[in-house]
């Protein structure tokens, strides 16, 4: 019986810490940086070739 309380109070904390640590990530961070290229704002669609090529 204390190993079922063991692993039922270890799954518990993992899925708590699981979804703090989700929650706080999700929160605190910008979906888009100034730092990273933005490709939706500059065009850029990763072909290099075809009708969306720049030449």
């Amino acid at each position: 019986m204390t190993t079922v309380i063991v692993i039922v109070t270890v799954t518990v904390l993992l899925l708590v810490g699981l979804g703090f640590f989700v929650a706080t990530n999700s929160g605190s961070r910008p979906r888009n940086r100034d730092v990273a290229p933005d490709h939706q704002q500059n065009g850029y669609s990763g072909a290099s070739c075809g009708p969306d090529a720049a030449d």
